[in-house]
């Protein structure tokens, strides 16, 4: 697999409100996904790319990638995604990625 392109539904903040859309994603050969857990039991998607030596984390900018529904974008981006991080130990991550897990099988 050189490419793939996959289409996630993300949240996307407007003025004091959000917005869900949809955004096709490329995938390139050299790239891997995160699930960060984050407060208010919200995941969001960091993509690693490759510069030629390391892997670099790439952050979306000021629209960060909250995703809508977790368990399709788990199931659409299969083995790409290889890291699953909390951003604090104590928001129940454990239980909160086996129904990630569970519900995307």
């Amino acid at each position: 697999m050189n490419q793939q392109k996959v289409s996630i539904s993300r949240h996307k903040y407007v003025l004091d409100w959000f917005d869900i859309e949809t955004v096709e994603i490329d995938i390139k050969k050299d790239q891997f996904f995160e699930f960060q857990y984050r407060f208010g039991g919200d995941w969001y998607l960091i993509k690693h790319d490759h510069n030629g030596k390391k892997y670099v984390r790439h952050d979306w900018g000021r629209d960060d990638f909250r995703l809508n529904n977790p368990q399709e974008a788990l199931s659409s981006l299969g083995e790409k995604v290889a890291m699953f991080t909390s951003l604090t130990t104590c928001m129940g991550f454990n239980k909160a990625l086996r129904k990630l897990i569970g519900a995307a099988s």
